[in-house]
């Protein structure tokens, strides 16, 4: 799993239903400028689908003197996957766009490329972890919630999200990427996890 800002990790699901043009009262623009700025759409600017280098580096460390094969099964999985994932990724951006609108969009844009999303990740993410935070640094926490449609993303990200899961041509799909990259392992011997 490729890693991105917690806080859009928190917010956001992998990927939602097939793209679709944004609502009219977004303009494309800044739909755009929207997808620009967001951490997990990066991979939707053409880039050719590769093994995580992270996830690469786990299985390899567990099967020393077999990393070619494991980045071979790896790049075979994003070739299959990563299509189907950048289509629902972007599709679930745009259904997203269309349902907040052109102002929160653009309110939202600016958080992802002002200085604000590390510091909302930072709290938020003490916030999550069970941290009770000093009054002050609650009140920062509360003004970036007032600032920006922060809960209002969330929610309509996890409404596309769920969405997805009734998407019956992305399932299909990513099931059988996901037992062709089982079934190779398999073949091979390679262990995913430690034993």
């Amino acid at each position: 799993m490729r890693r991105s800002s917690s806080l859009l990790v928190l917010l956001a699901w992998p990927a939602a239903v097939a793209a679709q043009p944004p609502a009219a009262s977004v303009p494309e623009a800044v739909f755009q400028k929207f997808l620009s700025v967001l951490p997990d759409a990066q991979r939707l600017k053409g880039t050719t689908h590769s093994a995580d280098p992270e996830e690469l580096a786990a299985i390899a460390g567990l099967n020393p003197g077999k990393e070619a094969r494991v980045r071979a099964i790896l790049d075979t999985y994003e070739t299959c996957a990563g299509p189907a994932n950048d289509k629902a990724l972007e599709g679930m951006f745009r259904r997203v766009a269309g349902k907040l609108g052109p102002e929160k969009i653009g309110r939202l844009t600016a958080f992802y490329e002002g200085g604000d999303l590390a510091r909302a990740d930072a709290l938020f993410g003490r916030l999550r972890a069970g941290e009770t935070l000093p009054e002050a640094e609650q009140a920062q926490a509360d003004a970036l919630l007032a600032k920006y449609p922060l809960p209002e993303f969330g929610d309509a990200m996890m409404h596309a999200g769920q969405d997805l899961m009734n998407d019956r041509a992305f399932m299909d799909t990513m099931m059988a990427c996901s037992v062709t990259r089982e079934e190779a392992f398999d073949k091979e011997g390679i262990r995913q996890e430690a034993e």
